[in-house]
């Protein structure tokens, strides 16, 4: 991960930054209502988990 965080631009790095937060907004709607909820939440946490080493 910091191999990439050195090859990226600021620019490049808030563009991934953002699409990582819009992906995570748009998994977290209705997840209650989900019949893999499970499966979503692992999925949210690894995007959180990959923003925090980005940052």
């Amino acid at each position: 991960m910091n191999e990439l965080n050195k090859n990226l631009t600021s620019q490049e790095k808030e563009l991934v930054i953002n699409l990582l937060n819009n992906e995570i907004l748009q998994m977290a709607r209705g997840i209650e209502f989900r019949q893999d909820k499970k499966e979503v939440m692992e999925k949210l946490k690894s995007y959180t988990d990959l923003l925090d080493k980005i940052n």
